[in-house]
């Protein structure tokens, strides 16, 4: 028989693996198992709205639970959320069934809400939107979404500073700095406090579709999401928390390197779960959510998954969504929408011109491809253009000279110069054809043409007519979200234009210009000059992978010495005469419609617009004169679209314009309208923005707004030839009939009569304040990039990437000096 020689060491070894099984299979417990079989909740521990719908029906197994939405309905038949509290646990793993019906339609963007998780250090009745930890998990747009918001330990004297540092006592999912890698997160005013709000993990494509096969959305899917809090030392916070989410079985999102508390909340552990449907703008028709077999553990093994992780599949397996965009926003609400961002100008101007050399920007149609400088030459072409007409022209001159009896030059020196100087002419077309801008209409306010962009980004900043810049920080402009670029692709025509490529660097945010009519100096600040009706036109270009903006492009304005009341107004009920204003944006579908504030405006009230959330944008509307007369309620931008919207093209120039004609006072006059390719593609009539007259139009917003969080890929776009204008501009082009939108994209119903009708977006998860006058805020990222697509720049300046505009036939006489040289020299041979 055979023994272990050390005895004293193998008895230990056997006492420690016993152990170690006998704790495993103490602490493995089930924390919550429900089956939705009957209706008898409270007997099994919930609480709160738990009046709620079990079906026999349809079910996975046995009944289950069915939350029925009717059109419009911010939360199923006005329900809350249910609750129910467990044993504390650091880590959680929810497994749940769950499908909705088979004409279930997302909105855009922003929800709905479904499920939460939150910790011992609130109480069991606390609202999730301002807790110490709160945990989403839900789906948007069709795919896997965990998020995070830890509102109540913001540190509320130090917005926007970076704390990680200075500080355990700080919020760690917006408004105090980045903790880890997954960004710094949202941070945006909610009455007298700020909120936050990050996003932690989306799954790579759409998993519930209409598109039957294996992700259809009306057959029952099994969700698997392990959240584990990240460890935390006396004043350190250790960034090795755990999300991971799985579907039907398959790993999809794996992060191990999560900030979700810090040092300050050692204690902290989940103990709480909220099932809270909450459809943001109201559920787009009549449709259900279906869950069941939902259970709680803290191991693995309870809920079907192995001890050993499977690393997530490649984001190529699951079929990818025809557009499949981003979730839009971080859900922060209490359970309803944002509020906006920060309103904070972050400067107006900077130095750099182009991305760095690490490569910031990539190209318009790939994020991988050749190492290198992407986005730009860095040799000016209009100044080597120059040097190719100086010595075109000293060729002219040695010509001249030559006949001088004084001067004898080489012929061959002067045949050699001219010849230089016109292929330099005719390689690099510095003077092009004149710009739009160059002969404006009497009715243009502004023409932008970004042509002096020669001089670097603060002189062209200075010399331009915009005077906000959201993208921007300490006087340079942040490359990662805008520059001036002279690349091809990005340029509609002459030597430059402005590129928006929400990059890495700067955790994929947009950027913003801002246009107003200032009295004097423009300078923000200002005094304005008022107009009743404005024209918006650019030249603009979708990179061909671009999936998501959150606003697009803007009109409005304020009181002529009011300037700053266009800020910070989401959530609030216009008064007549503080703001006005208008937004053309464009969904996941890239569907164009109109998203606008005025005061006979839908909002929300009851439901998750109500209590202290509601009290609190109450509060801060009041201080703006919009206070809530009809009682509690929240406002976010109205949607007016099309019955058949009209897509944004991608990868090619397309030329949109925008109309703003304000009310006159007392009367619903006002008009909106856009154009695509000089197509009319929707209009409304009967608006009423103002009743007073000081109130008029002075703003126009060059916006590619993008919050922080907002995306997980840039999403590239470019301006050109931007105009301003009293009257109509057009675009000089044959009007093209409107794109017919995909059949089933199921993203813009019809309406009954097929006339185009207002729908409201109400609580829509904070519109940016460009959309009521002001922008985003948010912190700069740094230089850090995609790399480049194939086929794009790799270190130098090629002849295809200086301009797109048509060069004229005559630099081809540029040869004229060579050939009358040698002619000469013939001659002279001869004689």
């Amino acid at each position: 028989m055979r023994s272990c020689r050390f005895q004293s060491a193998c008895k230990l070894a056997l006492a420690v693996v016993l152990s170690l099984a006998f704790a495993g299979t103490a602490q493995a417990e089930v924390l919550v198992d429900e089956a939705f079989d009957d209706g008898a909740l409270t007997d099994r521990g919930w609480y709160d709205s738990t009046s709620v719908d079990i079906v026999t029906d349809g079910c996975h197994a046995g009944g289950c639970l069915r939350y029925h939405y009717s059109v419009g309905d911010v939360t199923p038949s006005g329900r809350g959320a249910m609750r129910i509290q467990f044993p504390e646990s650091e880590v959680v793993y929810l497994r749940y069934f769950t499908r909705y019906s088979d004409n279930w339609e997302f909105r855009p963007r922003y929800g709905p809400h479904e499920l939460y998780f939150l910790t011992n250090m609130d109480s069991r009745w606390i609202g999730p939107a301002e807790t110490h930890l709160t945990v989403y998990v839900e789906h948007v747009e069709g795919r896997g979404i965990v998020s995070a918001q830890d509102t109540l330990n913001v540190d509320m004297s130090r917005i926007g500073d970076d704390l990680r540092t200075a500080t355990e006592a700080r919020g760690v999912h917006g408004c105090n700095g980045a903790p880890d890698s997954h960004g710094a997160g949202d941070c945006y005013r909610s009455g007298d406090v700020y909120r936050n709000g990050r996003r932690l993990a989306r799954s790579p494509g759409e998993v519930f579709s209409a598109t039957p096969g294996p992700w259809f959305q009306g057959d029952w899917h099994e969700i698997i999401v392990e959240i584990r809090l990240n460890t935390v030392g006396a004043g350190t916070t250790n960034a090795d928390g755990v999300v991971r989410y799985y579907f039907d079985g398959e790993p999809l999102y794996e992060a191990e390197d999560v900030v979700l508390r810090t040092s300050e909340n050692a204690d902290a552990a989940f103990e709480q779960f909220l099932i809270g449907p909450y459809f943001h703008d109201g559920s787009p028709r009549a449709q259900d959510w279906f869950i069941d077999e939902l259970v709680i553990a803290d191991t693995a093994a309870e809920v079907g998954l192995g001890a050993t992780p499977t690393p997530p599949t490649d984001p190529t397996d699951p079929p990818p969504m025809e557009d499949p965009g981003a979730d839009g926003g971080v859900p922060m609400e209490d359970p309803g929408g944002t509020d906006g961002g920060v309103t904070t100008p972050t400067g107006d101007g900077g130095a750099t011109t182009a991305p760095p050399a690490s490569g910031a920007d990539g190209g318009e149609a790939g994020a991988t491809g050749a190492a290198g400088m992407s986005g730009g030459c860095t040799v000016s072409p209009a100044a080597t253009n120059n040097s190719g007409w100086a010595l075109l022209f000293a060729g002219f001159l040695g010509l001249l000279l030559r006949g001088s009896r004084r001067r004898r030059l080489s012929r061959r020196a002067v045949a050699v110069a001219a010849a230089t100087g016109a292929m330099l002419v005719m390689l690099v077309p510095g003077a092009a054809d004149a710009s739009i801008c160059d002969d404006p209409a009497a009715e243009w306010l502004m023409c932008e043409d970004f042509e002096g962009a020669d001089a670097g980004w603060a002189s062209w900043f200075a010399s331009s007519e915009f005077v906000e810049c959201r993208g921007c920080s300490d006087g340079t402009n942040n490359p990662d979200r805008l520059y001036l670029s002279d690349n091809a692709d990005h340029v509609f025509e002459g030597n430059y234009a402005m590129h928006m490529p929400a990059a890495a660097g700067a955790n994929f945010q947009g950027a913003e210009l801002v246009y107003r009519h200032c009295a004097g100096e423009g300078r923000q600040g200002c005094d304005l000059i008022n107009h009743d009706q404005l024209y918006l036109r650019t030249r603009v270009k979708l990179a061909a992978d671009h999936n998501y903006v959150h606003h697009f492009l803007s009109l409005g304005g304020t009181r002529p010495n009011a300037y700053w009341e266009g800020s910070g107004n989401a959530g609030c009920r216009p008064n007549g005469y503080r703001h006005a204003g208008t937004t053309v944006d464009f969904n996941n579908d890239r569907g164009l419609f109109f998203y606008t504030y005025h005061p006979e405006m839908r909002c929300d009230s009851g439901g998750y617009c109500s209590g202290s959330y509601a009290t609190n944008i109450c509060n801060g509307c009041a201080g703006k004169d919009m206070a809530c007369d009809s009682g509690p309620e929240c406002c976010w931008g109205n949607l007016f679209r099309s019955p058949e919207p009209v897509p944004m093209p991608r990868g090619e120039w397309a030329c949109l314009e925008v109309k703003m004609k304000i009310n006159t006072p007392g009367s619903s006059d006002g008009e909106m309208a856009f154009w695509l390719n000089d197509t009319l593609i929707h209009e409304e009539r009967g608006m009423n923005w103002r009743d007073v007259g000081e109130l008029g139009l002075n703003r126009a917003n060059m916006s590619h707004y993008i919050a922080n969080g907002d995306a997980d890929r840039p999403n590239r776009i470019s301006f050109d030839d931007f105009i301003v204008s009293t009257e109509r501009v057009g675009c000089d082009m044959t009007p093209t009939p409107p794109v017919t939108p995909e059949a089933d994209s199921g993203v813009m119903p019809e309406t009954d009569g097929g006339t185009p009708t207002p729908a409201t977006d109400s609580g829509t998860a904070g519109p940016p304040p460009s959309a009521d006058g002001g922008g985003s805020g948010g912190a700069d990222g740094g230089t850090s990039g995609t790399g480049m697509s194939t086929g794009e720049m790799t270190g130098g300046c090629s002849a295809a990437a200086v301009t797109s505009r048509t060069q004229a036939p005559w630099p081809w006489f540029a040869v004229l000096p060579v050939v009358l040289v040698f002619r000469r020299g013939r001659r002279r041979t001869r004689g």
